[in-house]
């Protein structure tokens, strides 16, 4: 924020007026991006406004742009706060004393659960749309993919060794299982499966074809 700005600013509703000290200015930021976040994930970049984000928000146009400075700085921060937001989310644990069948299966219901999640979404579909123009942020969420898969990579490359499997490429393996729980396209294109039946049956075919594809 500019601190040389003097002119008194009344930031989200029903606050005093002033310069709020830092963790009230830290709490409007994040409220902003919130907001910001919200409104791009409804209107995509181009079809939204900063006087747009500021009526959600509650704040003036001022604000955001004394914090801010444009649409596309806004838009790159609010993508950055939504990527931290699904990290925060994002948290595969691999029982290790299940058998390798299971454990594959678990991981495979952990990703089709996120791949429901309406906000993961949402954000996805968004930062692919303005990939070209936010190159940069496209790379994060292709970052923020891998490291979500680590663990996943990493337990291959043990269960690969303990049951002899043939896995040549346990991170590309990593990235193939969780595109295939994903469903590809569908993500992107459609809704999750509404029956839990359907996504549990499609979970185990997976499985089975996965680790019969593994096996030596």
């Amino acid at each position: 924020m500019n601190t040389n700005h003097t002119t008194p600013e009344k930031t989200i509703k029903g606050r005093p007026r002033g310069r709020p000290p830092q963790a009230m200015a830290n709490q409007v930021r994040e409220e902003i991006l919130t907001c910001a976040l919200a409104v791009f994930r409804e209107k995509g970049f181009g079809g939204s406004s900063i006087e747009g984000i500021a009526k959600r928000a509650g704040v003036s146009k001022n604000t955001i742009y004394l914090q801010f400075r444009t649409k596309e700085v806004v838009f790159e921060e609010a993508a950055k706060f939504g990527l931290a937001n699904v990290h925060e989310q994002v948290d595969i644990e691999v029982n290790r004393e299940a058998s390798f069948e299971q454990a594959v299966l678990t991981i495979i219901r952990h990703i089709q659960e996120l791949a429901a999640d309406s906000d993961i979404r949402s954000l996805t579909r968004l930062l692919i749309a303005e990939a070209q123009r936010f190159p940069e942020i496209a790379s994060a969420m292709h970052g923020e993919f891998r490291k979500m898969m680590k663990p996943v990579a990493k337990y291959l490359r043990e269960a690969a060794t303990a049951n002899a499997l043939s896995i040549d490429d346990t991170t590309q393996a990593a990235h193939d299982l969780t595109i295939l729980a994903l469903g590809g396209f569908d993500f992107l294109l459609s809704e999750p499966e509404n029956q839990e039946i359907l996504s549990k049956e499609r979970a185990i075919t997976l499985r089975d074809m996965l680790v019969k594809g593994w096996q030596r």
